[in-house]
């Protein structure tokens, strides 16, 4: 993506450390970040904090996933119907160094 002929301002990654590679890959090709690139990550692991500059992530609310995860496994193993309206979480998103307004 970023070779090409009208490359992206701006990429979101699945997750925090495909964003810490992309991050890598376009150091190496010289851009600088956020000037050239902004990237974004999804997780809010460890490693947004440690890269430079800091990772813009998602934070997801990882105790209340697992509280629900582990409800609906104990369904499934006692053989109890499973709930199966949506569960919806509230996500944060913290904006760090990595990202930056367009510029025009």
């Amino acid at each position: 993506m970023l070779t090409q002929a009208s490359p992206p301002s701006a990429i979101f990654a699945s997750n925090d450390t495909m964003a810490a590679a992309v991050m890598k890959v376009a150091r190496q090709m010289g851009l600088e970040l956020p000037s050239h690139l902004s990237i974004a990550g999804f997780d809010n692991s460890r490693i947004s904090q440690q890269l430079w500059p800091t990772l813009t992530t998602v934070q997801q609310p990882l105790r209340e996933l697992a509280a629900r995860s582990t409800e609906l496994l104990i369904s499934n193993i006692l053989s109890k119907p499973n709930d199966t309206s949506e569960n919806e979480f509230q996500c944060t998103l913290l904006i760090r160094e990595s990202t930056a307004a367009k510029q025009t």
